[in-house]
């Protein structure tokens, strides 16, 4: 098959890992990315002081392929250590964790990781896609973009092979594969909170088996953070899908409430807070397939739905992705 120019629907780090590969050996990629920066999950607010990570709080390593993408990363400081103190709960209590692989964030953003891929690609933000169609053993690609406040339709054709990097439910609209059905992400409600002063307890993230919140992080203690006090709270999955549809003060209110009955304490007076309600945000039970190939049809899907709820699973599953298109691209005959 001649593969040549690929088009890629999603701009999070899968996509973003599979188009980089892919580019390396001499394809052509183009990312379309509906959020005005790229990296899905790997989502950071700085448009003012208050600077938080409100989707994945941190990354492991195990596998070594992704050890050695982050080397040059640790290298120029884009990626360092988070050594603070982390604990879980047990019987009710917070219990000091100990930690078996270092933790990782990205400096100064947990957005470093994707804008570094993202800089080196034509990776087109603010660019919805609504439809593909199948025309000549190619693929046209149709949606619109927005540019200065103005929506404008686009099109864009000539495409070989289509990589959708996106939750299930979103690429089965596109295109429909009878895999996706078998995979359900479950919501996540993330609390943002800059508070006055410290909120005196011995931890910087907790994660917990609690009904209500399943991640409480001091976000301001990672690495390369400006000062303050910031905090960010994910509810649990099953209280994010019981609450999703609720008005937002109510879900700001209970959540902050737990949070000092969780830790026991007394909040200081909080000075921002604001609520980002993540739609598809954890597989429930992700499979272990890497990503999802339709040789005939010429598409691929992949995320961390298809490894697991993790950076390195979008990692390697992107991975995956641009492994089995180069596979098909050098098939004899």
């Amino acid at each position: 098959m001649k593969i040549s120019k690929v088009a890629i629907v999603g701009g999070g780090f899968s996509g973003l890992i599979c188009g980089s590969v892919l580019e390396k050996n001499g394809i052509k990629v183009t990312i379309f990315d509906k959020g005005r920066i790229a990296g899905g999950r790997i989502a950071s607010r700085d448009r003012d002081a208050n600077i938080f990570d409100y989707g994945a709080q941190f990354f492991t390593a195990s596998d070594k392929r992704f050890r050695q993408f982050l080397l040059p990363l640790v290298r120029n400081g884009k990626v360092a250590r988070w050594n603070g103190r982390f604990a879980n709960t047990a019987d009710g209590n917070l219990v000091a964790e100990k930690l078996t692989k270092p933790r990782y964030v990205g400096v100064p953003l947990m957005r470093t990781l994707a804008e570094t891929l993202a800089t080196e690609l034509d990776c087109r933000t603010s660019h919805r896609i609504t439809q593909v169609c199948r025309l000549n053993e190619t693929w046209r690609l149709e949606g619109n973009f927005e540019n200065e406040g103005k929506s404008h339709s686009f099109s864009s054709d000539g495409y070989e092979f289509v990589v959708f990097s996106l939750p299930p439910e979103q690429a089965a609209v596109l295109c429909q594969h009878p895999r996706l059905a078998q995979v359900n992400l479950m919501p996540c409600c993330a609390l943002l909170l800059s508070f006055q002063q410290r909120v005196e307890i011995d931890f910087d993230g907790i994660k917990l088996d609690d009904a209500v919140i399943s991640w409480l992080g001091r976000d301001s203690s990672k690495p390369g953070r400006s000062i303050g006090e910031r905090w960010v709270i994910h509810g649990s999955p099953t209280w994010s899908t019981e609450y999703f549809a609720r008005e937002e003060d109510e879900i700001k209110n209970l959540l902050i409430e737990r949070f000092a009955t969780i830790c026991d304490i007394k909040l200081p007076a909080i000075s921002f807070a604001k609520l980002h309600k993540w739609k598809f945000a954890l597989p429930i039970s992700p499979p272990a397939w890497g990503c999802i190939v339709d040789r005939q049809l010429a598409v691929a899907y992949c995320g961390d739905w298809c490894m697991s709820a993790r950076i390195e699973g979008a990692f390697l599953s992107g991975l995956s992705a641009a492994d089995e298109i180069l596979k098909i691209k050098n098939l004899p005959g």
